[in-house]
């Protein structure tokens, strides 16, 4: 019963995409899509009446020949029967070509009816290491930095240095997140959990990291750091509070290019969208105040080449 407007604030709106699957929870036999399209960073496929006609474009140089900025017309379009061969393992573009054309040219359609044109293949913001400032000073309660703009602080050394206070006239423990960066999915954070400085690696939601201080901070202020130093691979993290190590460990497995593809930004004070760590549950705010946080990796960071790209996409 929602009306969709064609303007908002003067701008002409582009056709609303998809359609209502209602009709499905009342009727088991209610019929699907006829027709589905679909894009993403240049690759693409159509999926019509059982049919689907599909072309990949790399995004990186995955094997030896592949070019993200080769047109996209030299791209090869597979055809499957995918309701004979959901696993599309049997390719029918050459048995099929007048169908596999015909779909095609539909995609094409498709594509400029929903605003997915001009096509743009290549995302080299995604695995490259775009020149940034790899030192950012943060305050508590400013919206969290996006990671293309966020200092990029895999495989090189850097370091997170905050200045809190902790209320010795509170009847609970300080806890609450100091810096976090990244999601469920991947990231790390640096907190205060049960009066503790605690630090969280994050390795694609599989794996987590944690390293402990051996007790927790007493009240009043204090400067707190995390040093993060690569290793043959992997990363030594040590925790300090007033120059004084208070705990350090290895993260055995690091995410070479991205923690996200969107949002899960670094934040100071709290920890947006989804948590970091298991340990807590989003934003958990700190209950500390905190002066200021640094999160510096000033350290030489070198782009990577094509056999560094391979192998980290093998490596996820």
């Amino acid at each position: 019963g929602v009306v969709v407007p064609d303007v908002v604030n003067g701008v002409e709106q582009l056709p609303l995409a998809g359609a209502s699957i209602a009709a499905s929870f009342g009727d088991d036999a209610a019929p699907g899509r006829s027709v589905q399209y679909y894009e993403q960073f240049g690759c693409r496929a159509l999926y019509r009446d059982g049919w689907k006609a599909v072309a990949f474009h790399p995004l990186f140089p995955y094997e030896p020949g592949d070019d993200p900025f080769r047109p996209f017309d030299d791209d090869r379009w597979e055809l499957y029967d995918v309701e004979a061969d959901p696993s599309e393992c049997n390719d029918l573009a050459d048995e099929q070509p007048e169908r596999l054309a015909d779909m095609q040219d539909m995609w094409w359609s498709e594509a400029a009816a929903h605003g997915a044109l001009p096509l743009q293949g290549f995302r080299g913001a995604i695995g490259a290491r775009l020149p940034k400032a790899q030192r950012v000073e943060l305050r508590v309660g400013a919206l969290g930095l996006p990671e293309s703009t966020a200092p990029d602080t895999k495989l090189v050394n850097h370091v997170i240095d905050a200045v809190i206070d902790i209320n010795g006239f509170s009847p609970r423990p300080a806890e609450g997140v100091l810096v976090a960066q990244g999601g469920r999915f991947g990231g790390y954070s640096l907190y205060l959990l049960n009066g503790r400085l605690s630090y969280t690696y994050n390795y694609f939601g599989t794996d987590h990291t944690n390293v402990d201080a051996s007790g927790p901070i007493a009240p009043g202020r204090h400067h707190v750091r995390a040093a993060m130093t690569p290793i043959a691979g992997s990363m030594g993290v040590s925790l300090l509070v007033d120059g004084v190590e208070v705990g350090s460990g290895v993260v055995a497995k690091l995410i070479p290019l991205r923690f996200s593809l969107a949002g899960e930004n670094l934040c100071c004070g709290f920890d947006d969208a989804t948590a970091v760590s298991p340990r807590y549950t989003s934003p958990f705010p700190a209950t500390f105040s905190i002066e200021h946080a640094v999160v510096d990796a000033t350290g030489a960071v070198p782009p990577l080449d094509e056999d560094e790209v391979r192998r980290a996409l093998l490596s996820q």
